[in-house]
């Protein structure tokens, strides 16, 4: 089901006009939700379906420049293409959750953790693929945040920038 705070319809003509999905034309006044002296946040669809029936949930810290142009590119694609919003939203989630070598890492310790175990999957790469039904994603900041243009990530490797 779509988030019942869902801003994919306010974004849904934007993403539709962009031309290249690149930082340049995503961290934009046009997708800017919130800014101050040091942190920027932008909308970005992943985050807005909620899968009610799964039975694992992970919780992220923040999207991240993969996800987030994953997501935008999935959008792009979907609209014109899917039936409704929600299935667009759900292929942006499918597509975009913890991707690059972020989900690689998560999916080796789930299976070191022996979570595939208590599911019955062989692994928890099928909590990705084709079980993607049994997980549902999300980030304490809903969307990518930036602190002064870099992502969180680099900087939370960094304890000493994070004084503000």
């Amino acid at each position: 089901m779509l988030h019942p705070n869902s801003l994919f319809q306010k974004y849904k003509g934007k993403i539709a006009d962009l031309g290249v999905i690149n930082k340049e034309s995503i961290q934009t006044e046009q997708f800017l939700l919130y800014h101050d002296s040091k942190i920027q946040i932008y909308y970005a669809p992943h985050n807005e379906y909620i899968n009610e029936k799964a039975s694992v949930f992970i919780i992220g810290i923040t999207p991240g420049w993969s996800q987030t142009q994953i997501a935008f590119q999935t959008a792009k694609n979907g609209i014109g293409t899917c039936n409704t919003d929600e299935e667009i939203c759900f292929k942006c989630k499918v597509e975009s959750r913890f991707a690059g070598t972020m989900r690689k890492n998560l999916i080796s310790m789930l299976d070191d953790l022996n979570l595939q175990e208590y599911l019955g999957l062989k692994s928890c790469l099928e909590l990705f693929d084709k079980n993607k039904s049994l997980l549902h994603t999300t980030s304490l900041i809903k969307y990518p945040c930036f602190y002064k243009g870099k992502t969180i990530m680099v900087i939370l490797q960094r304890w000493d920038l994070l004084i503000f």
